[in-house]
């Protein structure tokens, strides 16, 4: 939190010093240039460059036990032979949660794309962007950041499932006309293990362990067998380790929205889906990151489209973003939190063109879209 917190505090402090690099660069200034919303034009053409600004998305892991139990085939003579009762007879899935993680992603901010135009002979920022169109920086190298991939609202997305135990037939169980015969036979030998394995610990065998570890070893073979033939009576139970991811999209303040739901029966289900108890999320800002001046663009025409105030009208776009703690909750217990910046939740602000010349390399946050720094290369050489 203390490092988020610095990132803003850093970020306010660079915006009293635009003046200063605005009037020591005037001379060399493209007062030519020209930075407007997308959907203020009809047609883009190629000789624009474009760039976006990002959004936040929050991907919820969750990661769900699947336990597949299936009835023995011996499950009717349980209680007959071994006296076990309440054994599974028919196959059953029970799913259970195992963890819950929260992280964040950017990606492109299909609202606030920006057209970049130029007049005049005057110097041409070079724009670097992200393989998605993500702005990273103005007069600096490209970065070569992954393209953002798109995924569904609920995805699986591992599988990590235990093995099933092999039982070996003996001549006797193989000879057996009927079930029932079968699982006397099978019985018998769950019945001899145990004798056996009294004889050894109270040593009334022929052959004696050698030491403590070759007894070990013994009595776990010897258990280990015992669960396998006693497993055809009372079934066998596997798992299997799911990994889901939810993208939730926090465009607003949000208190307990339904982010998924969670089955008994089914596991990770869409929050719509009414067969799963509900795991709510919640996003809050912990920072009022208002700017006090009128750098924020606010204003919006009749079909939603940003409307550049007159004062920052040709300034170059970029988020202020703000601090918010995000957490996961089941009933009334919270289960996951996580504080991250939220751009979409901040301020769209306008840096003064007079900025954007060769003298100049400027940085920006490809994550939150905010101003990183602002570098004069004259000062630096």
């Amino acid at each position: 939190m203390l490092q988020m917190k610095k990132k803003l505090v850093a970020t306010l402090a660079l915006l009293p010093i635009f003046s200063a690099f605005a009037l020591r660069n005037s001379g060399d200034a493209d007062a030519n240039m020209r930075v407007i919303p997308v959907s203020h034009f009809d047609n883009v053409t190629s000789a624009k460059q474009i760039y976006f600004l990002p959004k936040t998305v929050v991907k919820i892991k969750v990661v769900a036990v699947k336990k597949e139990i299936k009835p023995g085939p011996f499950y009717k003579y349980a209680e007959q032979f071994l006296g076990i009762k309440d054994v599974a007879v028919e196959p059953t899935v029970i799913w259970s949660m195992n963890k819950i993680e929260l992280s964040t992603k950017a990606v492109a901010d299909v609202n606030k794309a920006f057209c970049v135009e130029y007049s005049g002979k005057s110097f041409a920022p070079y724009i670097s962007l992200t393989e998605s169109g993500i702005l990273t920086g103005v007069n600096v190298k490209r970065d070569n950041s992954p393209k953002n991939v798109t995924s569904d609202n609920v995805k699986v997305i591992e599988n990590i499932e235990s093995k099933v135990m092999e039982v070996p037939l003996l001549e006797e169980q193989l000879l057996a006309i009927s079930s029932a015969k079968m699982a006397e036979e099978t019985a018998k030998i769950i019945t001899q293990i145990r004798q056996n394995r009294i004889a050894l610990i109270s040593g009334d065998v022929d052959k004696v362990p050698a030491d403590g570890k070759s007894m070990e070893i013994s009595l776990k073979m010897m258990d280990e067998l015992e669960k396998k033939y006693v497993s055809l009576f009372t079934g066998q139970v596997s798992e299997t380790f799911q990994t889901f991811i939810i993208d939730y999209m926090p465009d607003s303040i949000a208190d307990r929205d339904v982010a998924f739901r969670f089955s008994k029966f089914s596991g990770v289900v869409p929050a719509n889906d009414l067969s799963g108890s509900p795991y709510y999320i919640s996003v809050r800002t912990v920072i009022d990151n208002k700017l006090p001046s009128k750098a924020a663009i606010v204003q919006k025409d009749r079909r939603g489209n940003i409307i550049p105030q007159t004062v920052a009208e040709n300034g170059f776009f970029c988020n202020k973003p703000v601090l918010a703690n995000i957490s996961i909750s089941y009933g009334l217990d919270n289960l996951v939190t996580k504080e991250c910046l939220i751009p979409q939740l901040g301020q769209l602000i306008s840096l003064p063109t007079t900025l954007f010349n060769s003298n100049n390399a400027i940085y920006f946050y490809p994550e939150t879209g905010a101003l990183m720094s602002v570098e004069n290369k004259e000062t630096k050489e």
